[in-house]
């Protein structure tokens, strides 16, 4: 009996860690811009309707530079306030698998993300607003770079 409790701690142990914690009202001084780099980040569609009931934006990471380009599946999203960037805090903790992404070199990852379920509506306001991602070169975690990509909510 000690021994299958010990084998279910174990597992459990590891999917805890398997599993990291979104970041909630974190100020990020390092902003990278999506354009004018090796690395392209946008989002489609970039203005969304305040009124659709369901708000998905579409991303894509295109890897132009000379090395694969790692990201995990976390993101976070900054509205624009007061003339500064702030994070908008997700209705609730939200944990996401730690699954790496490997974009090789000149090639693309895609994935989409559903604003409408990740926040309270009543959070959600018209403004400017920016998708932030981590990504960095192969064998370089400890050089994360921060792409932003930007859109509207009309």
């Amino acid at each position: 009996m000690k021994k299958q409790n010990l084998i279910a701690t174990f597992i459990l142990l590891l999917l805890f860690q398997s599993c990291q914690v979104m970041r909630e009202s974190t100020n990020h001084d390092k902003s990278v811009g999506s354009q004018g780099s090796d690395i392209l980040f946008n989002v489609k569609p970039n203005v969304l309707s305040l009124v659709d009931s369901i708000k998905r934006i579409h991303y894509r990471i295109t890897n132009n530079s000379e090395k694969e380009i790692h990201c995990g599946l976390d993101f976070w999203v900054e509205r624009f306030e007061d003339e500064s960037w702030r994070e908008f805090s997700f209705k609730e903790e939200l944990v996401i698998p730690s699954v790496l992404r490997i974009v090789p070199i000149s090639q693309s990852f895609e994935d989409s993300i559903v604003i409408s379920t990740l926040y309270h509506q009543t959070d959600i306001q018209r403004g400017k607003y920016r998708l932030c991602k981590e990504v960095w070169s192969e064998n370089e975690r400890d050089k994360k770079v921060i792409l932003t990509a930007e859109f509207k909510i009309e």
